[in-house]
């Protein structure tokens, strides 16, 4: 599928895509971004950009899709991973697998059937009342109904499908977690 079909795609969806940019402070990295606006007469593209958490502005001429191992595909741990999660029917069943480490990250966990949320805890052990990171599926929006949100990120992230939103979600956990330790494999 050609860069421009991938993007119009994942503008309408939400979909986390992996791109090779020729620009910017890191010209030839491969970056995950989610798609937001695409200005034909600019010819630049408004993404999320996963590995910054910022909103940020790709020039099309400088943007190639990852393909083979720079996109990962194969048998690697994040393709299981995302199997594992395009495959879960609802968030507990996604998170299920997650749970240990999370509390190994040094969270309070609340999960709910349309919800999980994660918390900081004070010195004494009980939790904060306010949520730093949290996954959340709301019926209002039927095209997009999974959010994600934390602390470090300046808005929420709305996303069609619960995997791409649980990457988002784990993502944050890691990069928000009182004690961080990478994922288990």
């Amino acid at each position: 599928m050609a860069l421009i079909d991938r993007l119009r795609e994942a503008v309408d969806t939400g979909e986390v895509i992996e791109v090779i940019y020729h620009g910017g402070s890191n010209p030839g990295t491969k970056r995950r971004i989610s798609p937001r606006k695409i200005n034909w007469e600019a010819e630049k593209v408004q993404a999320y950009c996963l590995e910054t958490e910022a909103v940020k502005t790709f020039a099309l001429a400088k943007m190639q899709l990852a393909t083979g191992a720079e996109a990962g595909v194969g048998p690697t741990d994040e393709v299981v991973l995302e199997r594992h999660l395009a495959e879960a029917a609802d968030i507990p069943d996604a998170m299920a697998p997650f749970m240990d480490w999370f509390e190994e990250l040094g969270w309070h966990i609340e999960l709910y059937e349309d919800a999980i949320s994660l918390h900081r805890q004070f010195k004494n052990g009980k939790p904060r009342k306010s949520q730093d990171v949290m996954l959340l599926r709301s019926p209002d929006n039927t095209h997009r109904p999974w959010y994600t949100n934390s602390i470090q990120m300046p808005m929420a992230s709305a996303r069609k499908r619960l995997a791409d939103a649980a990457l988002i979600f784990l993502e944050q956990a890691q990069l928000c977690a009182p004690n961080p330790v990478p994922l288990p494999e």
